[in-house]
């Protein structure tokens, strides 16, 4: 009676299966879980150690899955040839196709198959490193608290100083501004933050009147932060974001992150602009001072806005190196009955003559603002939460001097500005009308003018806004905390595509090895006999081990062919290889008869 094969090596494919199966259904089960811990960190630290270990375990897990299905070809297999007669060459194809590997002596085709299966032997261990490679994905999540400005009233020093307006329409422009340059604050290793910004960043603002618009609708625009030109602003600023380029958020995660998004209570700044030609503010040429080698031409800015106090005008002067200079141009604010009024003045005949007789209102409505602040670049982008709902909004500060005070520092911005060979504001506007052409290459000139007006009044108010801002964080310690979330560069184990791809594979291992073994009833019938075991093989084929003898012609045996003693008989070596091969069993004896020309082998059982 043959020895059967043991009941462990028939469940060994499926324990294997059973493993890697459960390996990638918890992967799958785990594919939403993102870690930002220890696990993290030392990937992150060990990125070659990381690699290696994941290629041990796809090695093993796919050798896993081929071994089981190579297992289940070979039972199948063993148990039909043990009732069928099998060629040498097919012999040989199926017991390189089960080890898998490539067995050069075999036909083209056997060669070619063997060369597909064998590569695709390999597939699972690729899948399970895609499965189980970390990768670094981006994940938000509630990590803590950042410092955002307020205006309290103990606090009004600093934000409400740089101007005193009086009821009856005239306002006082003072120098009384604080900086972190201030005795009191030599210990701040910041950037420079002042209670004055229209003074202390005039070139920056200057530059931001020239920039406001972007050049291309394809790209976004971007301008440096005031008071730290490290940072930059994505678009409008609205006034908000101060904190980013000054404070680091206090958070609780225990690794780095990258980006965090929080909210703030701002201002939407709103400019429309119209031209007025029965406005009344003007550009005035008034004498001419100096000697005949060194004079100046000197004019003013005079008139009133509509919501001007009755009695009360604007005026003040403007220089030019003499009085054939013409290239002057000038803007007031006025902040009265609830109106926020801006008019813009320039003599005919000069490049800023366009923009002569323009007045602009401004609209300040209290809106959420959400800040998203970039690391990695320094970057920051705000958007506004909600569309103008100010009537859900409370107002960052209520008696509205802030926002008068805003409009005030853009008028100065105007009185300190040079005009002696050309104006710098004037140039700054041509500059930022050149852009809106740009991006907008089918708008009118007259529409340019308008909208460049707008654009630059608008970036100006934002950004002093912003100034504010950083002077009451920096300056007068007044701040709230906002909770925000931060953008971390979580764990997370396998690509999706990697893990479902390889639980596919596994049921479908599974499916095949459950069908197999069902046909069988579980390899009814399979001896321990394997022809893949050198130690199995002895002597040709025939029709089927149930025959009791039979005569098979080989080549003549001479002192050159080589026989070796074997338990289960003889084996035929070098020459012998083109006859046709028996397995036997253990117990089957062989006996050899040799004639004149002629060598049998006869086989009996």
């Amino acid at each position: 009676m043959a020895e059967t094969e043991s009941i462990i090596r028939k469940l060994l494919p499926l324990l294997l299966l059973l493993i890697t199966t459960i390996v990638s259904v918890a992967l799958v089960a785990s594919r939403t879980r993102r870690n930002i811990g220890a696990f993290n960190s030392f990937v992150k630290n060990n990125r070659d150690t990381s690699a290696l270990v994941i290629q041990i375990l796809s090695s093993i897990l796919g050798s896993c899955q081929v071994y089981a299905i190579c297992s289940t070809l070979n039972f199948s297999t063993r148990l039909y040839f043990h009732q069928n007669s099998i060629p040498l060459p097919t012999l040989s194809f199926w017991s390189a196709f089960v080890t898998p590997r490539l067995e050069f002596s075999l036909s083209k085709w056997h060669l070619v198959t063997l060369a597909i299966w064998y590569i695709m032997s390999k597939i699972p261990g690729a899948l399970w490193a895609g499965a189980l490679t970390p990768l670094f994905v981006p994940v938000f999540q509630k990590a803590g608290t950042i410092s955002i400005p307020t205006y309290p009233l103990h606090a009004r020093r600093y934000w409400d100083s740089e101007f005193v307006r009086y009821s009856n329409g005239q306002t006082d422009r003072l120098m009384r501004c604080t900086k972190t340059t201030d005795t009191p604050y030599q210990n701040w290793t910041g950037p420079f933050v002042s209670s004055c910004p229209d003074i202390d960043f005039m070139s920056a603002l200057t530059d931001l009147v020239g920039s406001a618009s972007p050049t291309s609708d394809s790209s976004p625009w971007v301008h440096s932060n005031l008071f730290q030109p490290d940072w930059s602003f994505i678009g409008r600023s609205y006034g908000v974001g101060s904190s980013p380029a000054l404070i680091n958020p206090a958070q609780t995660a225990p690794i780095a992150f990258s980006a965090y998004n929080y909210t703030e209570i701002g201002y939407f700044t709103n400019v429309t602009c119209i031209q007025n030609v029965s406005a009344s503010y003007e550009v005035l040429y008034l004498k001419q001072y100096g000697t005949q080698a060194i004079e100046v031409g000197l004019w003013a800015a005079n008139g009133t806005l509509p919501n001007s106090v009755p009695g009360s005008f604007e005026l003040y002067p403007l220089i030019t190196r003499s009085k054939h200079q013409k290239f002057v141009l000038a803007w007031s604010s006025v902040v009265n009955n609830g109106q926020n009024l801006i008019a813009v003045a320039a003599p005919g005949g000069t490049w800023y003559h366009p923009w002569n007789k323009m007045q602009c209102s401004v609209e300040f409505y209290p809106s959420l603002f959400a800040v998203a602040v970039n690391l990695t670049s320094k970057t920051i982008t705000v958007t506004q939460s909600l569309e103008h709902q100010s009537q859900n909004i409370t107002d960052i500060e209520q008696t509205g001097n802030l926002t008068a005070n805003v409009m005030l520092a853009l008028d100065r911005l105007s009185r300190m500005s040079s005009n002696l060979d050309v104006s710098v504001l004037g140039n700054s506007l041509i500059w930022n009308m050149v852009n809106i052409q740009r991006s907008s290459p089918n708008i009118t000139q007259a529409e340019a003018h308008i909208r460049g007006l707008e654009d630059s009044f608008t970036a100006v108010l934002d950004d002093l806004l912003v100034a504010y801002g950083a002077m009451e964080l920096v300056l007068a310690h007044a701040s709230k905390e906002s909770l925000f979330s931060g953008f971390y560069s979580a764990l997370k184990v396998g690509s999706d595509r990697y893990i479902f791809a390889i639980l596919g594979v596994n049921l479908a291992l599974l499916i095949v090895l459950a069908m197999e073994t069902r046909r069988t009833r579980f390899w009814k019938g399979l001896t321990s006999f394997n022809y893949t075991d050198v130690k199995h093989v002895v002597v040709a084929t025939s029709a089927g081990e149930k025959s009791r003898a039979r005569t098979y012609p080989v080549p003549s045996l001479d002192n050159s062919s080589s026989r070796t003693r074997s338990e289960s008989g003889y084996e035929l070596e070098d020459d012998m290889a083109p006859i046709l091969l028996k397995l036997v069993e253990h117990n089957t004896r062989v006996v050899f008869t040799t004639g004149n020309d002629d060598t049998t082998i006869e086989l009996l059982k």
